[in-house]
């Protein structure tokens, strides 16, 4: 791959971090909520509502990360600076879409508190 094309995954990945990581806690929570609902265990809505809190949590810490100390994760995926235009905009879309994915996470994660794990569905 050309170290063009290269650059321009790069910066794709660290502008999309949020929404990527948010899609990830998404599909934590749901899928695993809706698997262990169907086990046929008694206290799996005990262990359903600490995995739910604790997925929020590990997801949360990154993306606020990524919207307080961009650098950081500019580091990582070693951005060069092509231009400040293009460094300006990556920087600012990275964070809005980082801080709209932290509060997406925060309120599918609120619901471990207010809803029940495995409700009836009859």
């Amino acid at each position: 791959m050309s170290e063009a094309g290269e650059q321009f995954w790069r910066a794709t990945l660290y502008s999309l971090f949020g929404p990527l990581l948010w899609t990830l806690h998404f599909a934590l929570v749901y899928g695993g909520q809706h698997v262990a609902c169907a086990a046929p265990v008694s206290a799996a809505s005990a262990w359903i509502t600490g995995g739910i809190i604790a997925a929020t949590i590990i997801i949360a810490i990154p993306l606020s990360v990524a919207s307080f100390r961009p650098d950081v994760l500019a580091k990582l995926f070693a951005l060069s600076d092509s231009t400040v235009d293009t460094s300006r905009f990556l920087v600012r879309a990275m964070r809005l879409l980082s801080l709209l994915s932290f509060f997406g996470v925060i309120w599918a994660g609120a619901a471990a508190a207010f809803l029940p794990a495995c409700p009836a569905l009859r």
